[in-house]
């Protein structure tokens, strides 16, 4: 695959792969930054790899979900020896730009950010890529790798305690 090719396939999700992953590590907008040069980069690393270029969207999407699950897992084992990183304690900084939202949005979406904290990585990441994404448990699947089933599990755990959050138990 050409530069040229690779970069009018990629232009297109570059948006859908900086809100992966800002709601991944939200709300250090660092290591999100940090993510997705580094998927970008492994896509174009292994573009020659990739074999049907109308694939080329979940092709480059699972990437992005590997690199940022091992990007998420690197950061845990480094902070469980050092303590958290000056990145980590930035929480100041919003996904999007407040006066794009109507009056109080910008609160409202800074809560409904803050409410995903609750949720452990792999709820998260399956409520993310179902209801932001739109993907089913079939296409998380084959981005992540782990079995639908288990995605519909985490999805409906996730849920749960989600319910649970917001009703006070």
């Amino acid at each position: 695959m050409e530069t040229e090719e690779f970069n009018q396939l990629v232009t297109p999700l570059l948006q859908d792969i900086a809100n992966l992953t800002r709601s991944y590590f939200y709300p250090n907008t660092t290591l999100a930054d940090d993510a997705q040069q580094t998927a970008v980069f492994r896509a174009w690393e292994k573009r020659d790899e990739l074999k049907d270029p109308a694939s080329f969207k979940p092709w480059v999407m699972q990437i992005v979900v590997r690199t940022c699950h091992n990007m998420y897992e690197k950061e845990q084992r480094r902070s469980r020896h050092t303590g958290p990183s000056i990145d980590i304690m930035i929480d100041n900084i919003n996904l999007v730009d407040p006066a794009s939202l109507p009056n109080q949005g910008a609160d409202l979406f800074n809560a409904g950010q803050r409410v995903l904290d609750i949720l452990t990585e792999p709820e998260r990441l399956a409520i993310i890529l179902r209801y932001q994404f739109g993907y089913n448990s079939s296409e998380i699947e084959q981005l992540t790798g782990i079995i639908a089933s288990t995605i519909r599990t985490r999805i409906q755990r996730g849920l749960t305690k989600l319910r649970k959050h917001l009703k006070g138990e």
